[in-house]
């Protein structure tokens, strides 16, 4: 395993690592520059980005092509059903898409609790 992560560590020399947060629950560390993002487009277009994707538009103002723009504003997301079933469509890992689904009925609770609370 040591090789593996060395081997891991010396791959990933040069690329950016941004850390945009802690996660108020988990404390695990939001980052930067290990993902992909999956916008899903009109007439069945997906479109992928790396997910500095912000840091580039919010740092270097860069303006992504309209049409990605456009579905980014009205295409599903996470942690959306329609967003995870086009996932899921995509062949993506079901541990993944799972995640989300539990992430979306822990936000479900935690709104309900919240409710309830105010009432």
């Amino acid at each position: 395993m040591s090789m593996v992560d060395q081997e891991w560590q010396s791959a990933m020399r040069g690329y950016s690592r941004i850390i945009i947060g802690i996660h108020p629950d988990s404390g695990e560390r939001i980052e930067l520059g290990y993902a992909e993002i999956r916008v899903f487009g009109e007439r069945g277009r997906i479109y992928a980005a790396p997910n500095l994707l912000y840091h580039y538009v919010i740092v270097h103002h860069y303006k992504p092509p309209e049409e990605f723009v456009h579905a980014l504003k009205y295409s599903p997301c996470p942690p959306e059903p329609e967003y995870l079933s086009r996932l899921e469509a995509l062949g993506l890992p079901l541990s993944l898409i799972q995640s989300h689904r539990r992430s979306l009925e822990a936000e479900k609770l935690k709104r309900a609790e919240q409710k309830r609370k105010s009432v």
